[in-house]
């Protein structure tokens, strides 16, 4: 009898306890499978580099990314999709409205939006050279491009 009462009061906590409400955030999910991060990990420095590729929930003729650094103090000295050094880069604040489409936050980071004429291939290698006190590093991330057709549409 013992044992029923206790196994009646650990499943009434149980069930007691579990949220039953489901978020389901489709933009997240998807934007999630297109988020690629690096880290810079030496002697004398530490970085966190995370980027986003937004084609896939925004429609663009060109290739966007947002990456975001932390610590704030490296900087993007230059960068090449798929070996093309044709991109422009600038620097958007943390209060920007593009930082809710990366899917992330890193407070304290330092935040780009980076965007490259249209690649015609399957894959992106975004290449990034940053700096923090005159000694570059040398980011690699690869990105899976798919066609328009699968693209997320709201």
């Amino acid at each position: 009898m013992r044992k029923i009462i206790n196994f009646m009061v650990i499943l009434a906590f149980f069930v007691g306890c579990s949220s039953k409400e489901i978020i389901h955030e489709p933009i997240k999910n998807e934007i999630l499978a297109y988020t690629q991060k690096a880290e810079i990990i030496s002697q004398n420095e530490r970085a966190l580099i995370v980027a986003t590729y937004t084609n896939p929930i925004q429609k663009s003729d060109d290739e966007n990314f947002i990456i975001s650094i932390n610590p704030a103090d490296f900087k993007i000295l230059n960068a090449s999709v798929n070996g093309d050094f044709d991109v422009k880069f600038s620097e958007i604040s943390d209060k920007d409205e593009r930082l809710n489409k990366a899917g992330f936050n890193l407070p304290w980071a330092r935040h780009y939006e980076l965007i490259a004429p249209t690649k015609d291939s399957k894959k992106l290698v975004l290449v990034l050279k940053i700096s923090q006190n005159d000694s570059p590093h040398e980011v690699r991330l690869e990105f899976a491009k798919v066609a328009k057709s699968l693209y997320w549409n709201p």
